[in-house]
């Protein structure tokens, strides 16, 4: 199941326009949102490390912002997983 929604993911990455989430500055937002049955199983980390191997190696980008809620201490925790710096 999870590979069959990884391949819907990435085809969905390929057909965003890359101006609707790439700055004039060359850094990408993203954001997501996890079904409360799918928190926790890492599926969020692999995708994400998919976007980001994507982004770097399709579009050229080099850094990618995200914007957490607070409160949100998992998110919190998936961005320093995958390398990410609180700033």
């Amino acid at each position: 199941m999870f590979r069959s929604t990884l391949r819907k993911i990435s085809a969905k990455v390929q057909n965003f326009k890359s101006e609707n989430f790439i700055k004039e500055d060359g850094i990408a937002s993203i954001g997501y949102v996890v079904a409360k049955h799918a928190q926790r199983k890492a599926y969020a980390t692999e995708a994400i490390e998919k976007i980001f191997l994507y982004l770097r190696d399709h579009l050229g980008i080099a850094e990618v912002k995200a914007w957490t809620d607070t409160r949100n201490l998992a998110s919190h925790d998936l961005a320093k997983k995958l390398g990410m710096k609180r700033v």
